[in-house]
């Protein structure tokens, strides 16, 4: 019986551990609890955040709505200011190419006239005074 005698004691005689113990366990419960609340204070500011950014997403689609629009009408002016330059390109190739038709025939037709003979002296002209 001596060995229950020593395995139980009374409840008001804890040693210092177990009194440290539990000082500390209720020091960490008193902590948990402060972490938990602020916890719930920050979920509930970040939810308030998130419902004010969701006001603002009508606003920032019309927003958007007003710069794509503008875009375009860019892209339609600078379209439109292209196509003139392109236009001017084209007629002054198209006169190039006329013109060079133009002296092609005469330079044929020039060729057509002269005699045969001439042309071979003035080619042989032009050899001599290289």
């Amino acid at each position: 019986m001596s060995s229950n005698n020593k395995d139980t004691k009374p409840t008001n005689q804890l040693t210092f551990f177990e009194k440290q113990r539990d000082l500390l366990i209720s020091e960490i419960t008193v902590s948990m609890d402060s972490v938990l609340t602020n916890l719930n204070a920050l979920n509930r500011s970040m939810e308030g955040t998130i419902a004010v950014g969701k006001e603002f997403d009508s606003v920032a689609s019309l927003w958007s709505s007003f710069y794509d629009g503008l875009s375009q009408v860019e892209q339609l002016r600078q379209q439109q200011t292209e196509q003139p330059s392109q236009e001017k390109q084209n007629e002054q190739s198209d006169h190039i190419n006329e013109s060079n038709e133009v002296s092609a025939k005469e330079q044929v037709s020039l060729q057509e006239v002269e005699p045969t003979g001439e042309r071979e002296s003035k080619r042989g002209e032009e050899l001599q005074t290289e």
